[in-house]
């Protein structure tokens, strides 16, 4: 700068008082030109920048870019992912929303930085030094953080703490949707409960004793079904064999809570009350309803094991109206005659009434019984006394008035037919060592040649086999009283967007503070100072005003830069400015 020129100054009483002057008016547009609509442009970008209206522009853009996200997840919401063209998805859009928002707050915020250097300028003791980490601290997180470790915190440091923050908005928008699998009824499904059991066959043998006949092959087939079933009863796969097929197109399903007459089944270990006593000079084995068991060794047909008798009355167990009574007793005899021990065990299968919660998942059926009842009472409702088996819905669990309660029956022949049926398949002898006795009775009790190494248990039969006459009588429909038709829904999961707005709130702190930042600073230069924030040119016309009291040569090393800086000498410049 020549000499004799005057610099006016604002900030007194500082080190760098003199280096800037906001009020030099000698330069204007029509040194450029002498065109009016020079000095229009001129007075505009003046007004835009000294207002900082592209600041305030760029805010505002950064602000409804963020509202366009919130609005795009407020409107898909709860609501099946959009289908947009070009396979572009809704975190896709949200993602690139909240990126232009970002790099528009972002330059806000340098800006704000930029200009805050220089107004700290006329107070710093290094002047030079602290421009250069304003500049670096306006570029990006590295200079944020590098200038929060270099300065004391202020006003100065809300700008670059908003940078960084800035670096963890990506990964917070990223964490504000969620898809999650829902259940969508599309369809409706149904499965049977069964209201009336039926005498089938009753017209035709009314004078006859009941017979196999009268038994529908579908329960056969389901009693069959239960008796050799060798799966896991606590897999729900393998149990689902034993169930009934209700319609279920989707595969998952839902049904209402209904009541439907079942088979029950239930085992019980009797062997405290079995006793012992000779006959014929055999160790006999019996019980008190009469049933007995002895150990014999033949050379042709083996030793018998396990008998079983399905003739006697129940020991322990009781129902309302049992269909069959097993009792068994596997006896043990040594080689020389001594007893080795043995087990007595009653398996029961009875109409019950259950109350089903059922629902089908992945194409496997789940019932639960939420409540039961085993005893109902005799009526008569056809042609003979007491020929019908009546149970009420008088659940324990859910008490209701004896009006409301609901009534299925039994027809007790139908019962009898039944019995009929399975207690011969499950009386006779299993003989180890031979193939004396029956396929039925050796899968309910296997012939173990060795006793106690694996005692005596009926209990898995039995639940299978009730299970799978369940099933087969709830699946038989005699007439339009027999079945009731249970519906439910069917469900095909959708993906469906949920929203996590707890994740948007550093995207809106962020924007909050960056106006009211960019707003304080707007007031600090209103009128007081020069507004040159980041401008490439307020550095150069700045250094060409202390171009002249810099070392000659100029250093172009960076760290040489540094060094000469850190030793300019202020005080001095500023005299030689006012010489």
């Amino acid at each position: 700068m020549k000499g004799g020129t005057t610099v006016h100054i604002v900030q007194r009483n500082h080190h760098t008082d003199g280096l800037i002057d906001p009020t030099n008016t000698s330069f204007g547009p029509g040194k450029l030109s002498g065109r009016t609509t020079v000095g229009r442009t001129y007075r505009l970008k003046r007004w835009v920048t000294d207002y900082w209206i592209w600041e305030f522009a760029s805010w505002f853009t950064s602000a409804l870019l963020l509202s366009g996200a919130i609005l795009t997840l407020s409107i898909h919401q709860d609501q099946p992912l959009p289908e947009w063209p070009f396979g572009i998805t809704i975190n896709a859009l949200i993602s690139f929303l909240s990126s232009l928002s970002t790099s528009a707050l972002v330059s806000v915020v340098a800006g704000v930085i930029g200009q805050g250097g220089w107004a700290t300028l006329p107070s710093a003791k290094r002047p030079l030094l602290q421009l250069e980490v304003y500049d670096g601290a306006s570029r990006g997180p590295m200079g944020s953080f590098l200038f929060l470790l270099q300065t004391r915190l202020s006003v100065s440091s809300i700008g670059p703490l908003i940078v960084i923050a800035s670096l963890a908005t990506a990964p917070f928008v990223q964490q504000i949707t969620d898809i999650q699998l829902t259940d969508d009824a599309v369809d409706t499904a149904t499965i049977f409960a069964l209201r009336n059991y039926p005498d089938h066959g009753f017209e035709y043998q009314l004078k006859n004793p009941l017979t196999y006949d009268n038994v529908p092959n579908l329960v056969t087939s389901g009693f069959y079904q239960g008796l050799y079933f060798s799966g896991n009863l606590t897999d729900p796969f393998s149990r689902s064999l034993l169930q009934q097929r209700p319609t279920c197109s989707t595969g998952n399903c839902t049904y209402s809570e209904f009541d439907s007459l079942a088979v029950c089944s239930a085992c019980a270990n009797v062997t405290d009350q079995l006793s012992s006593f000779w006959k014929y000079g055999l160790v006999y084995w019996g019980l008190p309803n009469g049933f007995t068991a002895y150990v014999i060794d033949e050379i042709t047909s083996g030793r018998r094991v396990v008998f079983t008798g399905g003739k006697y009355d129940p020991l322990t167990l009781r129902a309302g109206l049992p269909i069959v009574n097993i009792t068994a007793i596997q006896p043990c005899q040594n080689s020389d005659g001594t007893t080795c021990g043995v087990i007595a065990q009653e398996c029961m299968l009875y109409w019950c009434l259950n109350r089903y919660v059922s629902s089908v998942v992945q194409g496997v059926l789940y019932e639960d019984v939420v409540d039961t009842v085993k005893y109902g009472y005799t009526a008569n409702f056809f042609r003979l006394e007491n020929d019908t088996y009546v149970f009420q819905t008088n659940y324990t669990s859910q008490p209701a008035a004896p009006e409301t309660y609901d009534k299925l029956n039994v027809s007790k022949w139908g019962s009898a037919a039944l019995t009929n049926f399975i207690a011969p398949a499950l009386t006779l002898e299993v003989i180890s060592g031979s193939n004396i006795g029956t396929d039925a009775l050796q899968a309910a009790v296997p012939p173990y040649s060795a006793f106690p190494g694996i005692p005596l248990n009926m209990n898995p039969v039995f639940e299978a086999m009730a299970l799978s006459l369940t099933a087969a009588v709830r699946s038989y429909q005699n007439n339009e009283t027999t079945l009731q038709l249970v519906t439910g829904q069917a469900f095909k999961q959708v993906p469906l967007l949920r929203v996590r707005w707890c994740w948007i709130t550093l995207p809106v702190a962020l924007h909050v503070a960056s106006l009211l930042l960019l707003c304080y600073t707007a007031l600090q230069t209103a009128g007081q100072r020069p507004v040159w924030k980041i401008s490439v040119l307020a550095t150069v016309f700045f250094g060409a005003r202390i171009h002249k009291h810099l070392p000659d040569p100029v250093p172009n090393q960076l760290a040489d830069m540094e060094a000469l800086a850190s030793n300019v000498d202020l005080c001095a410049m500023k005299r030689g400015l006012h010489t």
